[in-house]
């Protein structure tokens, strides 16, 4: 999963599981769309802009299309010669194309939420976590940024390749994670999920606007619209 890991936080208490490299890579390819601006500008004129480290809360229109430059091409293929490799990172849901020449066989793992459980979360994290300082988030653009990013899994990426689609309700009851076994063939720790550690409440009414996109992710992970 890459060699320095993120250390957990309070919002992660067990940790994310993502490579500082591979976020690394990622803002870098995001960058391509997403430019740094300098502070003053964006601090005045662009306050939900972010800036380096905060582009996994980026919205991205389905027509714009991150690219690789030739520094993290190379920076790709040498990560990904060590195998096996499982690699994590929201930004994927924009990044994933310029990956795809250099995945070869590698399946795919959608792991979701109710999108305004991610909305809670994201306006927690905004509001505390010291690397998302001056990012001004409102909960109509963490909703877009939701809807963004899983529109173009929906739309684009996983017209390709194997997919497995999750709702982490799912991976709490277990039945997520014996799905994960089957599907990658690896042994699952499934003592690892602690419900306790759940600290963002469900808001049951789905907003209009992502309901269709929420539904369809439902019915691929196999369970109801109500989780």
């Amino acid at each position: 999963m890459g060699q320095r890991l993120l250390q957990p936080t309070q919002f992660n208490q067990k940790g994310f599981f993502e490579d500082i490299e591979i976020n690394r890579i990622n803002e870098d390819i995001l960058e391509t769309v997403v430019p740094r601006v300098p502070e003053v500008i964006r601090s005045k004129l662009f306050p939900g802009r972010p800036k380096v480290g905060q582009r996994w809360l980026a919205y991205l229109p389905p027509n714009v299309c991150p690219r690789l430059t030739d520094t993290t091409a190379g920076q790709i293929q040498e990560l990904l010669d060590n195998q096996p490799f499982c690699f994590k990172d929201p930004r994927f849901s924009y990044t994933l194309s310029a990956w795809r020449p250099y995945l070869k066989e590698a399946a795919f793992i959608c792991v979701f939420r109710h999108p305004l459980t991610t909305v809670n979360s994201i306006l927690a994290m905004a509001a505390t976590d010291p690397h998302l300082a001056g990012l001004h988030v409102t909960p109509d653009r963490a909703l877009r940024v939701w809807m963004a990013m899983y529109s173009r899994i929906l739309t684009q990426h996983a017209l390709t390749g194997d997919w497995l689609f999750i709702h982490h309700q799912q991976v709490l009851e277990k039945t997520g994670l014996e799905s994960l076994a089957t599907f990658t063939g690896a042994d699952v720790d499934c003592s690892f999920p602690d419900k306790s550690l759940m600290t963002t409440q469900v808001v049951p009414d789905i907003p209009a606007k992502a309901l269709p996109i929420y539904q369809e992710l439902c019915d691929r992970a196999g369970c109801t619209a109500k989780c």
